[in-house]
């Protein structure tokens, strides 16, 4: 059975537990969340949709005069970015006219991006991107592991904190009252 005063230190060692970890556990969940959305868009999504805009403008003189050689030197500078996993291009006429693949960089999902190459209106063919995204994710674990570890530090340091004020402030005095009355009854 436990006596008021073990009870009482229980209740606010739950107490302050539950009041620290609990908010610290749901908002560093959202900002984890939140970070991977943003460290997606900024890292995958805007490059590859970059790259593809990149490539439609700039390869349709090469596909159009099929002239292989410029649209290589682009399609090659494009997969400088270890992300890049493919860059296909398709003559609408031809059928293959430009196509670079690194399959070893093929980690996490693969995000694709395919365009319609236009000149004047006039369709000349199609250049497919394909980005990896094990790069990315593999960095966002590593910050999000760093996260949880400075939310875990800062949560035992609050709790150890707050439990030696409790028991100066508030939970010896009461036990010092209680012993006090205890005597005082006694005789």
């Amino acid at each position: 059975m436990l006596r008021p005063f073990q009870s009482l230190r229980y209740a606010i060692v739950l107490g302050v537990a539950l009041c620290i970890s609990l908010p610290a556990l749901l908002l560093g969940s959202f900002a984890a969340r939140d970070r991977y959305v943003a460290a997606y868009g900024e890292r995958v999504t805007a490059p590859l949709k970059q790259y593809a805009e990149l490539l439609v403008h700039e390869l349709a003189l090469p596909l159009w005069n099929v002239d292989a050689e410029p649209a290589l030197q682009l399609t090659d500078a494009i997969l400088n970015n270890p992300d890049v996993v493919l860059i296909r291009v398709d003559d609408a006429a031809l059928g293959h006219f430009v196509d670079r693949e690194f399959p070893e960089r093929r980690r996490g999902d693969a995000v694709l991006e395919r365009r319609e190459i236009r000149r004047d209106g006039k369709l000349l063919g199609y250049v497919t991107i394909e980005f990896a995204t094990g790069r990315v994710e593999s960095e966002f674990n590593a910050e999000a592991v760093k996260l949880a570890v400075t939310i875990l530090v800062q949560l035992v340091a609050s709790f150890i904190l707050i439990l030696l004020l409790l028991e100066n402030r508030l939970i010896t005095p009461i036990a010092e009252l209680r012993d006090a009355a205890q005597r005082l009854a006694n005789g």
